[in-house]
Order: C-alpha cells, then sequence, then structure tokens
C-alpha cells in the first residue's frame, strides 16, 4: 500500500521511533511515529472487538486490495479480519502521507523489546 499512495517501500518505516515495527510502547516521538502507534492500536481494537484472533497467522496472511489512481483500496470480498486489518493499513500509509518521507530513522529514547522477547511471551501466554 505504501508504494501504491507514497511510491516507496513501508521498510524505511521500520525501527522507526518507539512505535514502527515489531513491538511498541511510551511516547511517540513524533507525528510518523505516533502513525504507528494508531496502527497497532487498531489491530489492537480488531482484537478487542473480536474482529480478529491474536495469533500470529492473521497478520501474515494476505488480504485483498487495489491501487486506483494512488488510492489503495480494500476489497469488500474479505472475511471480517482481513477486512479490519487492511483498513489499518490504509489507515497507517493515510497518516504517513502527511509527513515527508524520513531521511534517517529517528531512534526512541527507551529500549524497544526484541522479537525473541515478543515470542517468548507469546509462547509463554499459550501454555497456560
Amino acid at each position: 500500500m505504501c508504494k501504491c499512495k507514497l511510491d516507496y517501500s513501508a521498510l524505511v518505516y521500520v525501527n522507526y521511533g518507539c512505535w514502527c515495527g515489531i513491538g511498541g510502547a511510551g511516547e511517540p516521538i513524533d507525528g510518523i511515529d505516533r502513525c504507528c502507534m494508531l496502527h497497532d492500536k487498531c489491530y489492537d481494537a480488531a482484537i478487542d472487538k473480536r474482529e480478529c484472533f491474536d495469533v500470529p497467522f492473521e497478520y501474515i496472511d494476505d488480504y485483498s486490495w487495489n491501487c486506483v489512481n494512488k488510492e489503495p483500496i480494500c476489497r469488500d470480498d474479505m472475511n471480517v479480519c482481513k477486512s479490519a486489518l487492511c483498513l489499518c493499513d490504509k489507515a497507517v500509509v493515510d497518516c504517513w502521507a502527511q509527513f515527508a518521507k524520513p531521511a534517517f530513522k529517528r531512534k526512541c529514547n527507551r529500549t524497544k523489546p526484541s522479537l525473541q522477547g515478543i515470542l517468548s511471551r507469546f509462547l509463554d501466554s499459550t501454555d497456560r
């Protein structure tokens, strides 16, 4: 979606600030980071509303969308979860569009959790 609307890959946002990439907490460092925080909260809301279940494959499995005149459009023929995730991803791209492409990755003023730490917490919670 990012390439459709902004003409560059969303990878420029990975590990940007406190919220972009895996994990997220604390105060966003700027508007771009706030977009990522809202994206995380959008995914959380999909789980809270029981549109999605908190299982990793839902976030890897692709949803359907089209690029029309540089605008990402989520297709209507998806299940509730895929539709919710698509709309969350569209919202973050629309949010990023308000800002210039970052020339460098601003760092968070705290330590972000590692992927290994996140996975171990997830696996521990599924053992109960």
